[in-house]
């Protein structure tokens, strides 16, 4: 596992405990669990494509919820050195990682949509091996 992995799981890890303390009594009325992955997918986004806007997908209220560990995240974030095709791989092993981990009800349509956008930006087709003739 390359440092930048690391660095996005330290990152993950830091919102998920905040938000899993204390019975989860930091988290807004009716946050999905997708809020989680969300923001840290959001912000490796915008690190890869400077005009992606993370608030396109994430509420304010999340921002509001999070904003006592944001700093110990993003110190993780911060550390994350892979660029262009290695953070594209990153992103996208990311988000799939975390969509097979969520359940359907805590996938929320923004979620939905930015898997959505991942997919579109990030999936490589596969092609079969006759396809080039």
């Amino acid at each position: 596992m390359s440092n930048s992995s690391n660095e996005i799981t330290k990152a993950f890890w830091a919102l998920g405990d905040y938000f899993s303390r204390l019975g989860g009594a930091g988290r807004y009325f009716n946050m999905p669990e997708s809020d989680i992955p969300l923001y840290i997918a959001c912000q490796l986004a915008h690190i890869h494509w400077p005009t992606f806007d993370p608030k396109e997908y994430v509420v304010p209220q999340f921002m509001e919820a999070a904003s006592p560990v944001l700093e110990k995240v993003h110190t993780h974030l911060d550390r994350v050195r892979a660029q262009d095709g290695e953070l594209a791989d990153l992103i996208y092993d990311f988000v799939s990682f975390a969509n097979s981990k969520l359940k359907e009800n805590d996938r929320s349509s923004r979620w939905n949509k930015f898997c959505e956008w991942v997919d579109r930006t990030y999936a490589q087709p596969i092609n079969p091996p006759d396809a080039a003739q």
